[in-house]
């Protein structure tokens, strides 16, 4: 019986390693020093076609598990938020698509003004409602407007889909 092939990559340490334990760098915010990242020169694409896994799909899938204790209040969601902001992310195709129906949406509830920041700042992840979202604290884009969010907008947002 034939054996499986076993594929190597070149990593960021000048090193050669199996594919399935090696990341694409695809979250430069991420602190982890036990993470073995791609060689800089091998595309995102190519790592993925020799079996390189996204280290921002790995992040998303370490949040999707369920945490060994946690303490705080319960904002409201449903067990598989994670999951379905990932499909609706999906289902927008390209960024320029989600930002314009921020806008759309912030127009439609009358906002007179839209404003957008883009923070390369790193946060500390000493005050976060799950440690499962630490590695996540890296840059962040935010999408402003004028127009306050009411307890039905709360709600909605509580409700993906």
């Amino acid at each position: 019986e034939p054996q499986p092939v076993r594929i190597t990559v070149p990593t960021v340490l000048g090193v050669v390693e199996s594919a399935s334990f090696v990341y694409i760098d695809d979250a430069p915010w991420h602190n982890q020093k036990k993470i073995v990242t791609l060689h800089p020169r091998i595309s995102a694409e190519d790592g993925r076609l020799l079996g390189c896994t996204s280290l921002r799909d790995e992040m998303a899938r370490q949040c999707e598990e369920p945490a060994v204790s946690l303490e705080g209040d319960a904002f409201g969601q449903e067990a598989d938020l994670v999951s379905q902001v990932r499909q609706l992310l999906q289902e927008y195709g390209e960024s320029a698509d989600l930002v314009a129906e921020f806008v759309q949406n912030s127009d439609d509830a009358g906002a007179r003004e839209v404003s957008i920041f883009l923070r390369d700042d790193f946060f500390a992840a000493t005050r976060i409602v799950d440690p499962r979202t630490a590695s996540l604290q890296g840059p962040a884009l935010y999408i402003c407007s004028d127009k306050p969010l009411s307890s039905e907008d709360i709600s909605r947002m509580q409700c993906v889909g």
